[in-house]
């Protein structure tokens, strides 16, 4: 049986993602919804509203550029134009990136299966796992919040700009750079804080020089997205049948309908 492919194309550089039209299956965005991050707000141009936003990353992946996923947490969803049929002992999902030596940014795929037959979005998302699933953190939350109006505006580099608080009882920062000095917060997105919850991968930045001058990140075993380069394909294959439930419990599903790539670094 010849094995059924959808390909996504995913350049990921600091978080950035770009999904391709599939040669077998079209997909299309139908959710998109970026962490705080350097990128966001310009791959794609700010949105007006979640909808907004969500047109703008289809047509930034139509014309062939990128969408920023953010910090941890942030992800993007998509429907394929047919169902992706499970074949036993064969993967069935190919995803690309622009990953590269001392140059990995693993994300991790979640799959769901139309169970309900309408079409939407609206049943159990499943986790594929991969090689670190043991030493990573489930049910992982961090909530973001909205910096001031001043600091948003400001073109200077800001140490203290986003705070996060994390479900571990754990609080930081995600500064803003002179090069990027638009708002690195959804703009779209009223609320005062914003809160993601997903599966923590564990952290993958080795300090090489000792010093913090110079990071080598370093690739997981196998099961993430952006995690080797291109040329590697077996290890940028993907198997449904790595599917896991919210317990961490195996499933067997016949097939999948949409998938989502979350960034899952912090």
């Amino acid at each position: 049986m010849e094995m059924k492919k959808f390909f996504i194309v995913l350049f990921s550089f600091l978080s950035c993602v770009s999904l391709l039209k599939g040669e077998e299956n079209n997909a299309v965005i139908i959710e998109y919804l970026p962490a705080p991050g350097q990128f966001v707000n310009i791959l794609p141009a700010v949105g007006s509203n979640p909808a907004d936003a969500t047109v703008k990353a289809q047509q930034n992946i139509d014309r062939g550029s990128m969408i920023s996923l953010g910090g941890f947490g942030g992800f993007v969803k998509a429907k394929f134009g047919t169902r992706v049929m499970r074949v036993e002992n064969q993967p069935e999902l190919l995803i690309l990136g622009n990953a590269h030596s001392n140059g990995a940014e693993p994300g991790i795929v979640w799959v769901s299966y139309d169970a309900n037959e309408n079409g939407i979005a609206d049943d159990e998302w499943y986790q594929l796992v991969g090689s670190e699933d043991d030493n990573s953190t489930k049910s992982y939350s961090i909530t973001y919040y909205k910096p001031s109006a001043a600091d948003d505006e400001s073109t200077n580099a800001i140490d203290n700009y986003i705070m996060w608080k994390n479900n571990l009882n754990e609080t930081g920062w995600i500064p803003k750079n002179t090069i990027h000095n638009q708002s690195y917060y959804p703009e779209w997105i009223t609320a005062d804080s914003i809160t993601y919850i997903g599966t923590l991968l564990p952290d993958n930045a080795v300090d090489v020089n000792g010093d913090g001058s110079y990071y080598s990140l370093v690739p997981y075993d196998w099961g993430y997205v952006d995690n080797y380069p291109n040329s590697e394909q077996s290890k940028n294959l993907f198997d449904i049948d790595n599917a896991v439930d919210a317990e961490g419990n195996k499933v067997t599903l016949p097939g999948v309908d949409f998938v989502m790539i979350q960034s899952a670094i912090n």
